[in-house]
C-alpha cells in the first residue's frame, strides 16, 4: 500500500538553458554536462551559468564523477571502438587554457604522470575496445569498474610517485578481473561490493580475499568482523550475563499454610477438571480421536500468508522476480570468476571469492515484456559505531605463515570499518525493487541480513532515479514522483540493538508514502546534487519526436530554429553554432528541518486520522534521524580533508538537528502514549527515554482526567512500572519531585499500581513513605479495604500498623508473601548477613502461627536451608528485649514442629529417615524447648 501525502516541496527552483546533452553528471555543486561537440560544460548550480568547457579526446557516451581524487571518468566513442579515460584537475581554470587542443592523453600504470599535476589538466586512457558497456566508480575508494562483455575490471586508484622529482601523482592500476557467466549493462562499485545489471538479472556479490595453504583445505577468510559502539565500548549484541543473585522469581515456593489448611478444611483437592464443550466443537490445533469433525474440513491454503511475501508499497501487482538471497557462494545458473593481478597480489596464496549476495530474474512468463534498468548502490557509514575484525579470522593460520602480515584489501576503504548497510535498488517498468544489503557479514541470526524492504509502484513508466539518505526521486513519462525511503528502518536495526526499552524505532511494516508529485515533460536527465536536484528537458519538438508517433527530421512538421541574443551567448543559432534549446530546472531542495516541520505540520492536521498521523510522525523521526548520522558523519569526512569541496556543516547545524530529532521522540511518545492497545502503548517508554527529556518533565506532560475514579492510560502506568522497576542509564525515581509526582498520581487515579510497585520496589518504600501511607490509609478505610491482602502489605512496608494482619484470610496473605520472599528477608550488603524485615517482625508479633508455617515453607522450598533459618530466628531473639523471651520461645519451637510435622508427611517411605547435621541440632533444640517448659 502506497499513501499519498503531499508533505514535500522544493524551496525555489532557477531555469536556464543549455546545448542538447549526452552524459551528464554531479560534481559537488556543479553541472557536467557532455555536449555532441567532444566537450564538457561546467555549470555552476548557484549562480544557474556556464563556467567553462573541458574538450574532450572523443565524443562521451557516459560520465561519472569521483568524490576521491575528484576526477572525471568517461566512455567515449569512435570509429565503433569505446574508449575509458579519466580527466584530472578539469576544476583548474588556468590549467585548462594552458592545455593543447587535442588533448594528449598517457595510458595508465604505464606513462608516469606530470611532474606537476596540480597545474596541468590531463587525460588518463585506461581501456579500450568495442564492447565496454558501462562504468563506475566508488565514491568511498576512488576505484574504477569496468564492464566490457563477459569481464569485469577493477582498476585500482592510487598515487603513484615520480622517480626522479618524487612527486605524486594519480594513477590507475589494473588489481582484479572478473569472469561471469553473463554480460552486464549496468555495473557498480561500492567497497567490496560489486552490483550487476542485465535486462533480464540482477546480481550483487562481494568480493572476500582468502588465504589458501597448503597444508589446509580449508580457506582462511580475512573479512571476519563484529560489531562494536565506540560510544558504548562494547558489541553490539552483548552475550547476556548470569546473575550470581538468588532469582525468586524462578523458584516453585511451596505454601505449608495453603496446604494445612486446605487439607484440613475442604479435604483433597481434585486433581483433573472437566471443560464442557459445545456439542459440534472441532479442534483446529490437533487431531482428536473424532476424525469424522475432520472429514468435512477443507483447508485453503493461502500462498500469500504462508509464504509471508506480502510486500511493502505494493499494489497487490504480480510478483515478476524470482529472488535468491544469500549469502551463498555458488547460486545456480550463474558464475563468477575472480582473478588477482599478481603485480598487486604478489602473495600466490591469496584468492579472491565471489560471495553472492542477491540474485533475482524476471520469471519466464514477463521476459517478452518486462526489463530491468536504473541500477543504484549507495553506501552509508555511521560515525558513532565501526566493526573491528575478530582475533580468530588471523589466529588459523598454520605455523609456517604466521609472519605473514594480513594485506590491505584495495577495495576497501579507510571508512570501511564504519560502513553499515548498503542501499540497493533497480527498477522494472513500473516498478522500483529496494534491498537492504548489510556493510558487514555477521553470525546467522545477527542484524538484518539481505532483505528485500521494498517494492515502489510508479503511477507511469519509470525513466531514472536518485536516492537520498530519507527519500526517493523517480522521473517518470508524466513528471517527477518524491517517495519516502525505507532503507533507514533497516540500517537502525542494522547497527543497533531494538529492544524497545531505552531505543526503539519506526515498524519497518510502516507503508511507503508518495509525499510529491510534480508534472515535468520531455526530461532525459535527473541528477542529485549537495542541495539541487537537476532536471534537464528537451525542446517541445525534441520531446514530440521522441515520442511514440512522433515526426523527425525535416519537412512539413519540423521548424528550424535561427535564433541569436546578441553578445549573451545564451542562445545561438546559424551555420554550425551552438543552439541552448535545453532547459535546465535547478530545484532546491528542502533541509531536513523543513522537511520534518512540513511532516509535523501535516501530521497535526490529520491528528483526527490515526495512521496518517502516526505515518507522518514516524516519517519525520526517520528523516531527522537519518540525517544526524549522516551529518555527523560528513563532518568527520570533511575535517580529515576526504570530501572538502562538500558544504561545511557547523556543530550548532547538527545541534539543531539533534534537538528536533529529541522533540520528534517526544511527539511520537505522546502519541503512542494515548493508545489503547498494550503493544502500542508499550513504545511510548523507549521514545521518551530517547528524547533525554527530564522524569519529572515527562510526567508533567501526560493528559490526566483529574475526574473522581478516573483510569490512568495503560501507557502511563507502563511508563511509571518502567520507571521503578527497570530503570536504565541514569535515571532515578529519587530526583527532586519525582517520587512524589509518581505517589501522587498513582495515589490518586491507579491504588492498584502502587500496591503493586510498593511490593517490589524498596527505593519507593523507604522514599516519600508517608505520601505513600496516606493514599494507603485512605483506600483502606473504604468498605473491604481491610480484606485486601496486598493493601495491607504494602501500608505494613510504609510504616502502616501490623495490627490489620490479623484480619486479612491467612491463605490468601501466605500466598502473596511467598510470591514475594524478599519481603520477608532484608538481604544486606557483602559483608552483612540476612536478617528478617519489619514485615516478618509484625508477621511475627500478630499472628506468629503464620510466621511459622511461612519459614517452614521457605525451608522446604530450598530458598533458605535450616540451619540458616535457625540462625535468623535466634538472631532476631538475641536483638529483641528481654519481655519476649515467653514468645519467642514458642516461636522457635512452633517452627520447628512444623517443619518435622511436614517432613515426615511429605516422606512416603517406611524406613527411617537420614536427619542432616541441621536436622540434628533442631531435633535436639526442640527437645530442650520440651524440657524448659
Amino acid at each position: 500500500m502506497v499513501r499519498v501525502l503531499s508533505v514535500h516541496h522544493f524551496l525555489a527552483q532557477d531555469v536556464s538553458n543549455c546545448t542538447k546533452p549526452v552524459a551528464t553528471a554531479i560534481a559537488d555543486n556543479l553541472l557536467l554536462i557532455a555536449t555532441e561537440k567532444n566537450e564538457i560544460e561546467v555549470r555552476d548550480l548557484e549562480k544557474m551559468e556556464k563556467i567553462y568547457k573541458l574538450s574532450t579526446i572523443d565524443r562521451v557516451v557516459k560520465l561519472v564523477y569521483s568524490t576521491i581524487g575528484k576526477y572525471v571518468a568517461t566512455i567515449e566513442h569512435r570509429d565503433g571502438i569505446h574508449f575509458v579515460r579519466v580527466y584530472l584537475n578539469w576544476r583548474n581554470e588556468e590549467a585548462l587554457l594552458k592545455a593543447q587542443l587535442p588533448v594528449r592523453t598517457r595510458i595508465a600504470s604505464v606513462t608516469p604522470g606530470n611532474p606537476q599535476p596540480e597545474q596541468c589538466f590531463e587525460a588518463v586512457d585506461i581501456s579500450c575496445g568495442n564492447n565496454i558497456n558501462s562504468i563506475g566508480v566508488c565514491q568511498s575508494t576512488g576505484n574504477l569498474i569496468m564492464a566490457r562483455g563477459t569481464m569485469l575490471t577493477i582498476y585500482k586508484y592510487s598515487l603513484a610517485t615520480q622517480q626522479q622529482t618524487k612527486a605524486k601523482y594519480i594513477d590507475f592500476q589494473d588489481c582484479m578481473n572478473m569472469c561471469l557467466s553473463y554480460s552486464p549493462t549496468e555495473v557498480r562499485l561500492a567497497e567490496d561490493i560489486v552490483a550487476c545489471l542485465t535486462k533480464s538479472m540482477v546480481h550483487v556479490f562481494k568480493i572476500k580475499l582468502e588465504f589458501f595453504t597448503a597444508h589446509e583445505s580449508t580457506l582462511h577468510s580475512l573479512s571476519m568482523y563484529s560489531f562494536s559502539s565506540e560510544s558504548e565500548g562494547g558489541s553490539i549484541d552483548p552475550s547476556p550475563t548470569k546473575s550470581k543473585s538468588v532469582n525468586f522469581a524462578e523458584r516453585i515456593i511451596l505454601n505449608v499454610t495453603e496446604r494445612r489448611r486446605k487439607e484440613s478444611s475442604c479435604g483433597k483437592e481434585r486433581k483433573t477438571s472437566v471443560i464442557r464443550k459445545h456439542p459440534g466443537h472441532i479442534l483446529l490445533s490437533q487431531r482428536t480421536e473424532e476424525e469424522e469433525y475432520f472429514r468435512g474440513l477443507n483447508i485453503i491454503p493461502n500462498q500469500l500468508v504462508e509464504k509471508e511475501q506480502k510486500e511493502l508499497g505494493s499494489l497487490s501487482s504480480p510478483n515478476i522476480l524470482e529472488t535468491q538471497i544469500g549469502p551463498c557462494e555458488n547460486p545456480p545458473d550463474v558464475s563468477v570468476a575472480v582473478h588477482l593481478v599478481p603485480k598487486v597480489f604478489p602473495d600466490s596464496r591469496i584468492q579472491g571469492t565471489p560471495l553472492t549476495l542477491l540474485l533475482s530474474k524476471i520469471s519466464e512468463a514477463e521476459l517478452n515484456v518486462e526489463r530491468l534498468q536504473l541500477l543504484r548502490l549507495s553506501p552509508v557509514y555511521w560515525r558513532e559505531y565501526r566493526v573491528k575484525r575478530n582475533k580468530e579470522g588471523s589466529s588459523s593460520r598454520s605455523s609456517s605463515s604466521s609472519s605473514f602480515s594480513t594485506p590491505h584489501n584495495p577495495l576497501q576503504s579507510a571508512m570501511y570499518s564504519h560502513l553499515m548497510s548498503l542501499t540497493f535498488m533497480f527498477t522494472s517498468t513500473y516498478e522500483g525493487y529496494l534491498y537492504h544489503i548489510p556493510g558487514h557479514l555477521r553470525r546467522v541470526g545477527k542484524g538484518v541480513g539481505v532483505k528485500k524492504i521494498g517494492t515502489y509502484p510508479f503511477t507511469s513508466p519509470v525513466e531514472n532515479i536518485v536516492l537520498e539518505s530519507s527519500l526517493l526521486h523517480a522521473l517518470t513519462d508524466t513528471g517527477l514522483e518524491t517517495y519516502t525511503l525505507r532503507s533507514g528502518y533497516h540500517t537502525v536495526r542494522e547497527a543497533q540493538a531494538i529492544d524497545n526499552k531505552s531505543n526503539a524505532c519506526p515498524p519497518t511494516s510502516t507503508p511507503i508514502c508518495l509525499i510529491g508529485l510534480r508534472p515535468f515533460l520531455g526530461v532525459e536527465a535527473l541528477c542529485l546534487g549537495q542541495d539541487r536536484l537537476v532536471l534537464l528537458a528537451a525542446p517541445e519538438l525534441e520531446a514530440d519526436r521522441r515520442k511514440p508517433g512522433g515526426k523527425s527530421g525535416g519537412g512539413a512538421g519540423s521548424v528550424v530554429h535561427h535564433v541569436q541574443l546578441g553578445n549573451s551567448g545564451l542562445l545561438q543559432g546559424g551555420d554550425g553554432e551552438e543552439l541552448e534549446d535545453y532547459t535546465v530546472y535547478s530545484l532546491h531542495l528542502p533541509s531536513c528541518l523543513d522537511l520534518y516541520n512540513d511532516m509535523v505540520s501535516v501530521a497535526e492536521v490529520n491528528s483526527g486520522t490515526p495512521h496518517a498521523h502516526l505515518q507522518l510522525l514516524c516519517e519525520a523521526h526517520m528523516v531527522l534521524r537519518n540525517a544526524l548520522h549522516r551529518m555527523t558523519w560528513l563532518q568527520v569526512m570533511r575535517s580529515s580533508g576526504c570530501n572538502a569541496e562538500q558544504a561545511e556543516i557547523t556543530a550548532e547545524q547538527i545541534e539543531a538537528v539533534r534537538t528536533a530529532y529529541k522533540e520528534s521522540c517526544c511527539k511520537l511518545a505522546d502519541h503512542y502514549i494515548s493508545m489503547e492497545t498494550d503493544e502500542k502503548c508499550l513504545l511510548a517508554t523507549p521514545y521518551y527515554r530517547m528524547s533525554g527529556l527530564p522524569i519529572l518533565s515527562v510526567l508533567e506532560r501526560f493528559k490526566i482526567d483529574n475526574s473522581p475514579g478516573s483510569p490512568l492510560p495503560e501507557g502511563v502506568l507502563h511508563y511509571i512500572k518502567e520507571l521503578v522497576l527497570a530503570p536504565v542509564n541514569k535515571e532515578s525515581i529519587i530526583e527532586h519531585g519525582v517520587a512524589e509526582k509518581i505517589i501522587t498520581i498513582l495515589g490518586e487515579h491507579a491504588v492498584d499500581t502502587l500496591v503493586e510497585i510498593l511490593l517490589v520496589s524498596p527505593t519507593l518504600c523507604s522514599f516519600k513513605s508517608q505520601t505513600s501511607l496516606r493514599c494507603l490509609e485512605a483506600e483502606l478505610a473504604k468498605e473491604g479495604g481491610d480484606k485486601n491482602v496486598e493493601l495491607v502489605v504494602a501500608a505494613i512496608l510504609v510504616g502502616g500498623s501490623g495490627d490489620r494482619l490479623c484480619r486479612v484470610p491467612p491463605i490468601q496473605l501466605s500466598c502473596v508473601l511467598l510470591q514475594r520472599p524478599n519481603l520477608l528477608i532484608d538481604m544486606q550488603l557483602q559483608n552483612q548477613s540476612e536478617c528478617f524485615s519489619e514485615l516478618s517482625l509484625a508477621l511475627k508479633r500478630y499472628v506468629p502461627a503464620l510466621f511459622c508455617e511461612l519459614c517452614a515453607s521457605l525451608v522446604e522450598s530450598n530458598v533458605l536451608n535450616l540451619g540458616q533459618m535457625l540462625h535468623l530466628l535466634l538472631q532476631t531473639f538475641m536483638t529483641m528485649d528481654s519481655g519476649a523471651s515467653q514468645e519467642n520461645a514458642f516461636v522457635l519451637q512452633f517452627f520447628l514442629e512444623t517443619y518435622f510435622v511436614e517432613l515426615i508427611s511429605q516422606n512416603s517411605q517406611d524406613a527411617l529417615m537420614l536427619l542432616s547435621s541441621d536436622q540434628q541440632q533442631a531435633v535436639m533444640t526442640l527437645l530442650r524447648s520440651y524440657l524448659a517448659n
